[in-house]
């Protein structure tokens, strides 16, 4: 039989690691960004806080699945290998962003940047996890920073704090130089990750 293209081999081990389990929380998360109307609960506050700032957040969940080597010996050390997963990590966060964006405004979101821009933020963040600390936890953080800004984000009067930048508009200077700062950062982390130090 045949070997396969070192290309064929990345993209297929890359889809082959987007599991039923990855579809189905994409497929929950677009459903939930769609129908941008819903609203969470700020507990235990009583004032509620958009779906879509939220939920966007957990691109990086999904994502974090389809970042994982399909192994050391395709991947360790190779400078073709390094460019593709640069590739492939700008194809995930710009897609997620581009996806969310459009789903956003097709669900009646009245600010559809917002989404983009967390969706940006939550896959920067999984694919610097990926690169530091491997790709099998990189779904952690962004739960995390979902959880974190569900909980935290917002004063008594419903009013988020400077530091929550998810929770900013979409027009936010701040919020945007973080989630390009952090996509940057992701992308080329991950390209240059060395999978020997992190995958067992």
């Amino acid at each position: 039989m045949p070997s396969r293209h070192p290309l064929v081999l990345f993209l297929v081990g890359r889809i082959e690691r987007a599991s039923w389990v990855a579809t189905g929380m994409l497929l929950t998360t677009v459903a939930l960004v769609a129908t941008a109307r819903l609203r969470t609960p700020f507990h235990p506050i009583p004032p509620l806080v958009g779906a879509l700032e939220i939920v966007s957040l957990l691109m990086g969940i999904p994502v974090s699945m389809m970042v994982q080597p399909i192994s050391k010996a395709i991947e360790a050390g190779s400078p073709r290998v390094r460019t593709l997963r640069q590739a492939w990590g700008c194809v995930l966060v710009l897609g997620a962003g581009g996806l969310v964006a459009v789903l956003a405004a097709l669900g009646g979101a009245h600010d559809p940047l917002v989404g983009a821009r967390n969706a940006m933020i939550s896959c920067g963040v999984a694919l610097l996890t990926a690169a530091w600390l491997g790709a099998r936890v990189s779904w952690i953080p962004p739960l995390s920073l979902s959880l974190i800004i569900l909980r935290y984000g917002m004063d008594f009067e419903n009013t988020p704090y400077d530091w929550a930048l998810p929770l900013a508009a979409g027009n936010e200077p701040a919020s945007w130089q973080a989630a390009i700062v952090l996509t940057v950062a992701g992308v080329w982390a991950y390209g240059r990750w060395d999978i020997r130090e992190t995958e067992v």
